[in-house]
């Protein structure tokens, strides 16, 4: 998920610490440039085309729920931030998808216009 308002920022910045990290101890190239587009000003096909020439190949999760099994399924991510930090934000981020989940976007989108 993209840095926003709802995150944890002492996370985001340890996880993404912990990854560059991980990435230098096992020399891992960097293949992802500066991205300086903004992908919704393109049609899907374009912006994909334009993204690749910067190393981007993949689409961030398009839901909350998506994004839970791929941290659920990544073991390194797990071991960065501990299993009870890691189980203890998974049982959060269970709980606001049970919340958000019965209300229409509109209602939503408000929600968290009003909270951020």
């Amino acid at each position: 998920r993209c840095l926003d308002a709802t995150a944890n920022v002492y996370l985001f910045v340890a996880a993404l610490d912990a990854s560059g990290m991980d990435g230098m101890k096992q020399t891992t190239p960097l293949t992802i440039t500066d991205c300086p587009l903004a992908p919704q000003l393109y049609s899907p096909e374009e912006a994909e085309r334009r993204l690749r020439e910067y190393g981007i190949t993949e689409r961030m999760p398009k839901s909350l729920e998506v994004a839970l099994k791929y941290v659920q399924e990544d073991e390194e991510l797990r071991g960065w931030v501990g299993e009870e930090l890691f189980a203890q934000y998974h049982r959060v981020k269970d709980i606001e998808i049970q919340h958000f989940s019965g209300m229409s976007d509109e209602v939503r989108r408000q929600k968290f216009l009003d909270y951020f």
